[in-house]
């Protein structure tokens, strides 16, 4: 069998932003560098929600097309008064089973490039780290299986606290000047 990059375990690619050079590729470019590369469904909970952030991120050459979704097996998790995380939920079946009552709202997103991939991870920094998810869209259309950001905090959830994300509040309070 051949040996293939897992893009759930795209964080040992690197560590910190400092580690990885993006400046060898724009998007055009890594394209036809992925020529074994599956698009990925992502799912946003937070800040990536925002067009503006992910086109900034993955340096796309057009505003992203999202799909509007949801996900269940996690509870949603504020770090630092700001930043949203997902943990597991209390049952660990509910992930796999889809019997969880917490439904996670957000945006559905489709990378073609591994470089997408690293630069999410990137912008995601050490905190988060790749988390398989079903991603069932608001449309009705057929779910699909993706990949979202969680705490890497490995069960240590003492710097969390309760709480929801509010993309509309974090553009007007803390998006300004940044991207």
């Amino acid at each position: 069998m051949a040996d293939q990059t897992n893009p759930l375990d795209l964080q040992y690619l690197f560590t910190t932003e400092a580690e990885y050079d993006d400046s060898e590729s724009s998007d055009s470019e890594s394209d036809d560098d992925d020529t074994n590369f599956e698009p990925i469904t992502y799912f946003f909970y937070g800040s990536l929600m925002d067009p503006d952030v992910l086109k900034s991120v993955t340096q796309l050459d057009k505003a992203p097309e999202y799909r509007d979704a949801w996900i269940e097996g996690y509870d949603m998790k504020i770090w630092g008064n700001i930043y949203p995380t997902l943990i597991p939920s209390s049952s660990s079946d509910d992930k796999k089973s889809g019997s969880s009552s917490t439904r996670i709202l957000g945006m559905a997103w489709v990378a073609t490039s591994m470089q997408h991939c690293l630069r999410l991870q990137s912008y995601e920094t050490q905190a988060y780290k790749a988390g398989d998810c079903t991603v069932h869209f608001v449309d009705g259309q057929p779910s699909v299986e993706g990949v979202t950001f969680i705490w890497a905090g490995n069960g240590d959830y003492d710097d969390l606290n309760e709480g929801t994300f509010d993309l509309e509040q974090w553009q007007r309070d803390y998006k300004l000047g940044r991207f």
